[in-house]
């Protein structure tokens, strides 16, 4: 058990140290791995990053001396402000001591603020009274005193209420100071003096807690909702607020309500959507929805898009919706192994896509309620699901899923209703078939979403559990103790993988500076180094060389393939046993894609089926005559991949139905694995696409297919649609095993084509299973 030292506070009176016992029932992981008690009350500081309770106070901060070592901007850009102290980043994880670590440091110039000498003052402007019980200081400076002073005009004297003696921190790569106040202090400025004993002083995140007055109708400044919607007070004759396609004149709305008949005079209607493609692109005024039935295995989770209409064209409805338990039709009784949850759409914008329904919140996925406006343009009415502000006409969209685990089969009923008993039956067949446990190698290029500065102690579990209820199987980095792939690991169904080349010559391979012909004997003993050290280390965690894979680097293309094979053989004659992969993809850019199969065969022909193991090319050479026959022989994995989730924001089918079809292809191959970028790889914020990145400076669209929440990684279709596609994947392998198999392969073969409804041949397959 790790304790954080922090330091209790009493007015004016030098700061007396304690340790908070990591027992204690409010317990939180913080972003290094610390397990103390979380904060008392809200997020006061605005910082990002941050999914939880917030107050949003408008925060501003300047210097009494500006900071030189670095400065406060954006990148390095001259003029810029970079709002570093609360911009949320900060996330390095410590590093394992025990083999040569494999990082850049890329985006460290960016994270920290700092002076070459003296103390770095900060004065924080909350624009309103706040009562603070904590403050908080994420730090690179290891040794540094902190003084903090508040005062509740800008005209007053400071006053120091909590000094903070030298204290060296040595647990982590940064250390996190928190002062926590024994009563609540009010104030409207705070004052924050830092300062190293030796070497520059550096600051780089500052969290504030506690509670503060809250105004509705005052926004702050610098509160910029990403999406403005209508107010849902104001009639307005459109589904979804923001969402322009759903706009319609009442007089198409009233023809709508007439024909509903006698279901009109109910306060809303329940509807169906396309669960699988566009929601948003027309007036969502469906016809009345009698029940939902679905038909599953003993061991799965079926989603249905749903529709709630707001039958008043005058007035908001302000209603809320539940799902009751499910229970066996024969007898009535209540069942555990058949349960449902209910999700809410979240209106987002796009950089492609305009505004459609992205995440899909159940309860403990909503953000707070400030946040939720900031970032959705139907915020307002879902802030607080399952409650619900329908606008006038307006509409949710309403996610049902059905969980089975170890369902008996037989016909299991339940009914989702609205606070005005407006009731939508739910009927499900549960069919005698279980799917099975099923190994595929499956990467998604990414690590799991995050809340900084911590998060609750299960969110890990929820993180690893969803991963791989899509068929996630590999990730990054060893499983060390205590950390998330640790627990991948203890969970099953994971593989591991990390670069086993020194950094700097992965970084000199990606960019094109390697000399093939001119590997000197320093060079083969820095990568004898690394990739010797790891594989001791792996086998120090009992992994054998099956069990992980490793990496040159990334995406090899025409310009640095030939150094690629030459340091593929070099790493292959320091250690033959070890698991060489190679996604290869020949990227040209410049709307040319990329080479063509002469290029690619040319660059491959003579060492890839030699030297490499686990092979996953770009799904754009796989079928090249000739390259594809390179990539046919068979290996230790065969697996492709395809960067698409640059898409993954358009409520099209062919676009979020995409990852429910990369199982299929795989499995006409014959193949072993599929891949798609990426499973969370946002350019800066997750929740705002097509704003810059803190590293590249890019405003690329968001590669991703779930969102950050404060308990986990919130879901989207697209990222359904990847489960869905891991059932299918399952449930064809227990069908293989049925007969001679060739109902499996009829199946696969059907598979083919864009416009094949997958849904179709998944139940064509459970209900042949279940006859056999």
């Amino acid at each position: 058990m790790r304790l954080l030292v922090t330091f209790t506070v009493s007015i004016c009176v030098l700061l007396i140290a304690t340790q908070i016992n990591a027992s204690e029932d409010l317990r939180v992981r913080w972003w290094d791995g610390t397990v103390t008690s979380r904060p008392v009350g809200q997020l006061l500081s605005d910082n990002d990053g941050f999914w939880g309770e917030r107050i949003v106070t408008g925060v501003t901060y300047t210097y009494e001396s500006e900071p030189n070592a670095p400065a406060d901007k954006w990148r390095n850009k001259s003029g810029s402000f970079g709002r570093r102290l609360l911009n949320g980043i900060g996330m390095r994880p410590p590093v394992p001591a025990s083999w040569e670590a494999t990082q850049s440091g890329w985006i460290d110039p960016y994270l920290s603020v700092g002076v070459a000498e003296g103390p770095l003052v900060v004065v924080f402007d909350f624009q309103r009274m706040c009562r603070f019980n904590e403050v908080d200081l994420l730090s690179q400076s290891e040794h540094i005193s902190v003084e903090v002073s508040i005062r509740q005009q800008d005209d007053e004297a400071w006053q120091v209420v909590a000094e903070y003696p030298m204290e060296k921190l040595q647990d982590s790569v940064w250390s996190l100071r928190r002062i926590v106040f024994d009563k609540a202090i009010e104030a409207k400025y705070l004052r924050i003096k830092v300062e190293a004993a030796e070497g520059p002083t550096k600051l780089n995140q500052f969290f504030a807690w506690g509670e503060a007055e809250v105004e509705p109708t005052v926004v702050p400044p610098s509160y910029r909702p990403v999406v403005l919607s209508s107010v849902a007070e104001t009639p307005s004759a459109i589904s979804i607020p923001g969402v322009e396609s759903t706009a319609f004149p009442l007089t198409e709305f009233w023809a709508w309500r007439h024909g509903l008949g006698e279901s009109g005079q109910a306060s809303a209607v329940w509807g169906e959507l396309a669960t699988w493609d566009r929601l948003t692109h027309e007036p969502i005024l469906p016809d009345p929805l009698s029940d939902v039935q679905i038909l599953m295995a003993r061991n799965e989770i079926e989603p249905r898009a749903l529709a709630l209409v707001n039958t008043n064209d005058q007035q908001p409805l302000h209603t809320k919706v539940a799902l009751s338990g499910f229970t066996r039709l024969e007898d009535n009784k209540p069942v555990d192994e058949v349960y449902g949850v209910i999700r809410v759409g979240g209106a987002i914008a796009s950089k492609s896509y305009g505004v459609g329904i992205g995440p899909l919140f159940a309860r403990e996925d909503l953000l707070d309620a400030d946040l939720m406006q900031q970032y959705l343009a139907n915020g307002y009415g879902i802030a607080h699901f399952p409650d619900l502000i329908l606008n006038p006409a307006g509409a949710a969209v309403i996610w049902l899923e059905v969980h089975t685990q170890g369902a008996k089969p037989g016909v299991y009923q339940a009914t989702l209703r609205t606070d005005e008993d407006v009731s939508l039956p739910i009927r499900v067949d549960v069919r005698n078939v279980t799917l099975p446990e099923a190994q595929a190698w499956v990467h998604s290029w990414s690590e799991t979403t995050k809340s900084f500065p911590f998060s609750s102690l299960d969110r890990q579990v929820k993180e690893v559990d969803y991963k791989q209820s899509l068929g996630i199987s590999v990730w990054r980095g060893l499983p060390e103790p205590g950390t998330i792939n640790a627990l991948a690991r203890e969970r099953g169904h994971a593989i591991f993988y990390d670069y086993i080349l020194p950094w700097i010559y992965v970084d000199r391979g990606f960019t094109n500076k390697l000399d093939p012909g001119n590997i000197t004997d320093e060079d083969e003993a820095a990568v004898r180094k690394r990739l010797t050290s790891f594989v001791e280390r792996a086998k120090s965690l009992g992994l054998n060389y099956n069990q992980w894979f490793g990496e040159l680097w990334d995406e090899p293309d025409r310009d640095n393939i030939a150094a690629f094979a030459a340091y593929a053989k070099l790493t292959k004659q320091i250690d033959p046993d070890f698991q060489l992969y190679c996604n290869p993809i020949f990227w040209i850019g410049g709307g040319q894609g990329a080479a063509k199969d002469p290029v690619v065969y040319e660059g491959l022909k003579g060492w890839y089926d030699q030297y490499v193991d686990v092979s996953a090319p770009s799904m754009l050479l796989i079928d090249y005559p000739k390259s594809g026959k390179l990539f046919d022989i068979d290996l230790s994995i065969n697996a492709f991949y395809n960067v698409v989730s640059q898409h993954a924001k358009s409520e099209r089918a062919k676009n979020v139905l995409y990852y429910r079809r990369l199982p299929w292809v795989a499995m006409r191959r014959g193949w072993d694995g599929w891949g798609y970028y990426s499973y969370s790889r946002p350019r800066g914020s997750a929740w705002i696409d097509g704003d810059r990145d803190l590293a590249t400076n890019s405003n690329a669209a968001d590669y991703q297919i779930v969102y950050p929440g404060p308990a986990g990684p919130i879901p989207t279709r697209a990222s359904e649609a990847a489960r869905e596609g891991w059932e299918d994947y399952r449930l064809i392998q227990s069908l293989q095993k049925k007969g001679d198999g060739s109902e499996a392969a009829r199946l696969i073969e059907a598979s083919k084509g864009r416009d094949v409804d997958l849904a179709d041949l998944y139940q064509q397959g459970l209900i042949i299973i279940d006859h056999d």
